[in-house]
């Protein structure tokens, strides 16, 4: 019999591929900025907890891992360069065409994908390629069999020095490209590594009190609200991590937690809204402008538009969902 489903997790994977949507589809004002820096703790959890379930496994496992990540790769580039051909006459015109198929030329784009995990076909795929640089440096690590302290240290190196980078440089009013921070070696092995972190540990994680993480993410919440006000967006601030410190106490401590139905149906469709919900915001864009609709003449709809990129997503996340379960079943 397998593991029995961490739901409390689910629901926080659920939680980070919303975040994300309203990272890049973002609210306006005041309430945006507070959703945008609140909403960074999404992708690091990811990677989080991958790490938290890598921990111990076997290199066949990690393999696997790799070769699912490699077809929703693949999958992805796929489906996101056909609507970027389809949606060329709608947003340019058909001379693009020549020119998109171009780039691929340029050696340029393919260092950005090897280095920098900046895929062509949709920037907000770097998660995926980092995510799969990630494992394969772990089955490396596995193979060589590096101590764990040398792991972890490396985790936590690599973290400060993002940190640093990032938010740090900020104070002495310098800035560095979002690409130096946003890749597998900066964004990936750190929070990967914590997760590993986080499953050696996670009986002294069930022991900290539920006050004292609230009380941190709050803090911590409020510092990348400031910040964020202070020296603008960023991949990453010093508050997000109480934040994830907070989600991994709650889903260690009620991982045999029971919720609704359809919070469960939904939970399982956290990689596909990830995946689909750039393509999402594009298409209901495109719609608008074929309907004769100005988003930004209407104070409503501006509103509610990450909603709407919201709802849509999550029906062709859960249709995809279930088309992929039923082909499973039927292979």
């Amino acid at each position: 019999m397998g593991a029995k489903r961490n739901a409390t997790l689910e629901l926080f994977k659920l939680i980070a591929a919303y975040m994300v949507v309203f990272i890049h589809v973002s609210f306006e004002g005041g309430f945006g900025i507070v959703v945008d820096s609140l909403a960074r703790f999404a992708v690091p959890l990811f990677f989080l907890i991958s790490g938290f379930f890598s921990y111990g496994i076997t290199a066949p496992k990690i393999k696997k891992r790799i070769k699912n990540i490699a077809i929703l790769i693949v999958f992805s580039s796929v489906l996101y360069t056909a609507v970027n051909l389809l949606l060329l006459p709608v947003e340019k015109d058909f001379s693009g065409i020549g020119a998109y198929f171009g780039m691929y030329l340029d050696i340029k784009i393919w260092l950005k994908l090897l280095l920098f995990n900046i895929p062509p076909s949709s920037l907000h795929l770097w998660y995926l390629f980092a995510a799969l640089y990630v494992y394969l440096i772990y089955l490396f690590v596995k193979a060589v069999r590096f101590k764990e302290k040398t792991v972890f240290s490396a985790a936590v190196i690599l973290l400060i020095l993002h940190l640093m980078i990032s938010e740090g440089l900020s104070l002495f009013g310098f800035s560095v490209p979002t690409l130096v921070v946003r890749n597998f070696v900066m964004m990936g092995l750190p929070f990967f590594g914590l997760g590993l972190m986080a499953k050696k540990y996670e009986s002294k994680l069930r022991a900290v009190p539920n006050k004292t993480a609230v009380v941190l993410a709050v803090l911590g919440s409020a510092e990348s609200v400031a910040s964020y006000c202070f020296f603008g967006k960023k991949e990453l601030y010093i508050g997000t991590l109480p934040v994830l410190l907070l989600l991994v106490v709650l889903f260690v401590k009620y991982s045999e937690a029971v919720y609704p139905r359809f919070v469960s149906a939904l939970s399982g469709c956290s990689t596909y809204i990830y995946v689909l919900h750039i393509m999402t915001a594009r298409l209901i864009k495109t719609a608008y402008t074929l309907f004769g609709i100005d988003l930004d003449a209407s104070v409503i709809l501006t509103s509610l538009h990450p909603l709407i990129v919201c709802a849509v997503t999550t029906l062709l996340s859960y249709l995809m969902l279930r088309i992929n379960r039923s082909l499973h079943k039927k292979l």
